[in-house]
């Protein structure tokens, strides 16, 4: 293992409106872990507390904020976090997660040794202590994407020719190879963030995790789970005029990432029928919402 102290760890956390839970996730993290120094940078997305926010700068001084005048989107707060930076290994970090030293040792130390290890991700937990299958995913593939989030998937689960968007395997200890692992905690070497140019800003909210895990895996880095260590991730409950907005992000972003990845392998039928059944997701994701009062996107992942 590499032990030598100038070996870096930068962690982004953005935050817009989350700034109730931003205290106790800054409070958690170690400054010195595993030979590693830490730095953190939390980029505001115009949350207007700036009051809370404040107070926040002076009892985390080692902490840089940055406060945005706009919500900049996700992944371009997050490359404005990573740019000018130079550290060994960068966490993406969200707001409303209590970590512990062991999760970012364990991840880190497992990058510092596995050369074609690119990107590290642990288990994610609620409060209540069951797993988020966020923690570990498949790249959705079009018709996998649409199985799921139609929940048309229990139908075909045992399905050879579908692959599961949240495959098996979230408990255990030992290191697992996967396509994915959850943007709330996402580490990863600066060197595969110059293979692949960071984050891609066209993703505003969602999506930008799992683009980032699959073009790493198509330069040739490999991505691994740990569920040998964990975290903790409230999952925060929108009010009905964010979850609109968090419907249409959502969607969108599934829609990216369909025409960037798979839209010029498809013939004109699929293509139009797979844009067509994201429209109708849609649709369907915004009447149960009005009906029930429940937002569910990106409720998994």
């Amino acid at each position: 293992m590499s032990t030598a102290e100038t070996d870096k760890l930068h962690i982004v956390i953005v935050n817009y409106k989350s700034t109730d839970f931003l205290s106790g996730c800054l409070a958690s993290i170690p400054r010195h872990v595993a030979g590693i120094d830490i730095s953190a940078t939390v980029l505001d997305n115009n949350s207007s507390d700036e009051s809370a926010l404040g107070d926040l700068q002076q009892k985390y001084q080692w902490v840089e904020f940055i406060l945005n005048q706009d919500n900049v989107g996700f992944a371009r707060a997050c490359n404005q976090g990573i740019s000018g930076r130079k550290p060994d290994l960068f966490l993406l970090l969200n707001p409303d997660t209590v970590v512990n030293g062991e999760a970012i040792a364990g991840c880190a130390r497992f990058l510092l040794n596995n050369p074609e290890a690119g990107i590290a991700g642990c288990r994610i937990l609620n409060p209540d202590g069951t797993v988020q299958k966020a923690s570990r995913r498949n790249i959705p593939t079009p018709g996998a994407a649409l199985l799921h989030f139609s929940g048309l998937h229990r139908l075909a689960r045992h399905s050879r020719r579908v692959k599961p968007y949240h495959p098996e395997g979230l408990d255990g200890s030992k290191p697992l190879a996967s396509e994915a692992v959850s943007g709330s905690f996402l580490m990863f070497k600066r060197q595969v963030g110059l293979d692949i140019h960071f984050l891609d800003e066209d993703f505003f909210m969602y999506g930008e995790d799992l683009d980032f895990c699959f073009r790493a895996q198509q330069a040739g880095w490999k991505t691994f789970y740990l569920p040998g260590v964990s975290i903790l991730h409230h999952k925060r409950i929108s009010s009905s005029r964010s979850a609109e907005k968090a419907e249409f992000h959502f969607y969108q972003s599934m829609e990216i990432f369909y025409i960037k990845h798979f839209y010029h392998k498809d013939n004109l039928i699929k293509r139009n029928l797979v844009l067509l059944g994201i429209k109708l997701l849609r649709a369907f994701a915004g009447a149960k919402r009005r009906l029930t009062g429940r937002q569910e996107v990106g409720a998994e992942g």
